[in-house]
């Protein structure tokens, strides 16, 4: 939608126990800010609730990139409520639902570069109606932890192919149903 206005979307990535953002999770929110100052206007929505592989402390993941955020001059008018989820899927039907009706122009998912393309396939399945835009921020890795990330990422989206596309569950605080699949051909750039 021309008239929508930007909206960014950072997907969640690990922090410490104390809440300090990981050197991963620290590149997804840089990237965030850059874009930030080149889209006025845009909004943000932050993901990432809690899991053991990724936030134990007792606030949202979500939280620790929003004060990371604040302290980076981002105004609280700008961050749109969290999506606390835990998993790539969650966190596009999760914002889908925090969206809601409001108008979009480009939805920019911004993520960890060995990622985007699956969160790009994930949120077209669930956002068919957006100009969806996956932004990569580098991921700075270990080369053994790098190919680690990137044999999940393939096996991930073997995973998608094989079952037909995106099993959607059930939006925050909605009846609860069946998974229903939501197709999308995959090409070679996904």
């Amino acid at each position: 939608m021309p008239d929508g206005q930007d909206i960014l979307v950072i997907l969640g990535a690990p922090n410490a126990t104390d809440g300090s953002l990981s050197p991963m999770a620290r590149s997804r929110a840089d990237r965030a800010l850059a874009e930030y100052g080149r889209r006025p206007g845009c909004k943000i929505v932050i993901t990432g609730g809690w899991g053991p592989s990724f936030n134990t402390t007792d606030k949202p993941h979500a939280h620790h990139v929003a004060e990371y955020l604040r302290g980076r001059g981002v105004s609280d008018d700008d961050i749109l409520p969290f999506a606390e989820s835990s998993n790539t899927v969650q966190d596009a039907v999760y914002v889908r639902a925090i969206l809601g009706d409001r108008p979009v122009r480009t939805l920019c998912v911004i993520t960890s570069d060995f990622h985007c393309p699956r969160a790009d396939y994930v949120f077209r399945a669930v956002f068919p109606d957006c100009d969806v835009v996956a932004l990569p921020a580098a991921a700075p890795l270990p080369p053994e932890e790098r190919e680690r990330c990137e044999r999940h990422e393939a096996a991930a989206m073997k995973q998608l192919h094989d079952q037909g596309g995106v099993i959607l569950p059930p939006a925050p605080g909605a009846q609860s149903r069946p998974p229903q699949p939501v197709s999308r051909a995959i090409t070679q750039a996904d």
